[in-house]
Formats: structure tokens, sequence, C-alpha cells
């Protein structure tokens, strides 16, 4: 039988050191103490926090004040991406329902030119559904796949294919602005600030872009039910924190 070696009380080693100095910083967090630049490398990597301590190289409480900023932005858009996602494949859902006359319109897919790349998703939800060992059905197939799939079908090379139905989803867009690449573009845009929030990346260097985002967002509810406005308005504390950065570091688009 292989024998493992017993470190002696007090053996240090590199792994230790690390470890007791991650302690250490969490310890700092745990009791609301103001953490140094080199103790908040440690907890978040020095490759994230470098263009805020390049960008305040000679105030690193700055540096870090705006990292905190970064995190309260993301979090004060999370309600009004949550409600767009949603409502928006649930706007879908229902008119494509309604187009093919069936709940089970993705199996619809199946049978139309140059969607194979959506039918590979559509198989793939479903696996994962079966593996869950809970029944298909269009909700849960709704609820399962990506927003990117949702975004995709908005695409050119599905536009002969898709489009008069996708039209549908959108009930309150004025009939001179119902276009493919009007929806599209607004779309593709929502969703990567949505991938950049959920991936815990920065949004704050382009605040200009964010609020024409959070523009294209009403948008979109508004052109899918006016109600979806006002339930989102409810959460809205977006331009509140918008604001504040503003006023603090007098922020536009560097």
């Amino acid at each position: 039988m292989e024998r493992y070696k017993i470190k002696k009380p007090g053996f240090i080693t590199e792994k230790s050191i690390r470890e007791r100095n991650y302690r250490d910083c969490i310890a700092k967090i745990v009791n609301n103490i103001d953490m140094d630049k080199t103790n908040f490398e440690i907890l978040f990597s020095k490759e994230r926090l470098n263009k805020y301590f390049l960008f305040f190289s000679e105030d690193s409480d700055k540096a870090v004040s705006l990292y905190k900023a970064n995190i309260q932005l993301s979090q004060a858009l999370y309600p009004l991406l949550s409600i767009i996602e949603i409502s928006l494949r649930n706007s879908i859902n229902r008119a494509m329902s309604n187009y093919f006359h069936t709940n089970d319109w993705f199996d619809k897919l199946l049978s139309l030119d140059n969607c194979e790349e959506l039918n590979r998703e559509i198989i793939d939800a479903k696996y994962k559904i079966t593996k869950r060992k809970e029944n298909i059905n269009s909700g849960k197939i709704t609820a399962e796949l990506t927003f990117g799939f949702w975004t995709k079908l908005f695409n050119a090379k599905y536009e002969l294919q898709l489009w008069k139905p996708l039209r549908l989803s959108f009930p309150n867009m004025p009939k001179s602005l119902r276009q493919r690449h009007r929806l599209s573009a607004p779309i593709n845009r929502i969703r990567n600030l949505r991938n950049r929030i959920y991936h815990y990346e920065p949004i704050i260097w382009h605040i200009e872009t964010v609020e024409k985002q959070i523009a294209e967002c009403y948008d979109l509810l508004n052109w899918i039910n006016a109600d979806l406005v006002k339930f989102a308005q409810e959460f809205d504390s977006i331009h509140i924190a918008i604001n504040k950065i503003n006023e603090i570091y007098s922020w536009r688009n560097y």
C-alpha cells in the first residue's frame, strides 16, 4: 500500500501561502475592511482588473470603486434583460404556434430548407429534457433553448422560411418598421449585452452604447405588449446607476 507523507505542523509551501493570502482577503470582505490593490488582484485576477487600474493608475481606491460600479450597473440591468428574454421567446412561441396551427411547431422546421442548425439546437434541447426524465412539450423546449437560438431565427438566411410568422411576434410594431433587419440588429445587440453581463465582463466603458441598448430593449417590449414596459419599469434602477457613475467619474465612453 502506498504511504502518504504527512506534513509537519507549520510546514510552509507556496500553495499554503496562496491559500492563506486568499483566506485573509475573504476575511477582509467579511469584516468590511478596505482591500489594497494586491489583495483585490488575488481575489479577482490581474487580467480582469488590469484596465481599471490602468485607467486610475494613481488611485487604486478609485479603480476598485469603478469595478464595483460595473457590478452595480450589471445588477441594475438584470431585471430588464430577464424580462425581455422570457417575453421575446414566449411571444415567438405563440406566433409560430398560431401560424403552424400546432404547439409542436418546432417539428415543422424539419421539413424546411436551410434550417439544419436550428434543428440541431432543438434536438439538443429535447435531449437535455429527456435526460432530466421530464416530458417533452412546447413549453419545456421554449424554456430550454438558448437566447442565441431565438436571435438566430431573425438571421437573413431564414427570412424566406420564417419571417412571415416571426413578424407576428410584434403586434404593436408599426407596419412601416416591420422588417426583419430592423429586429435582427437590435436583438443581436441586446444578446451581446446580455452575454457580457452574464459572463461578468465590463460594460462600464461604453455607457452611451449601453443606454442605446436599453432604449432598444424598451422598444422591443413595447412592440410585443405595452404592459411589459410598465412591468419592467417597476424594477428599473438602471439610470440611477448610470447617473451615479457619471457624477463620480464624468464618465462618457472612454
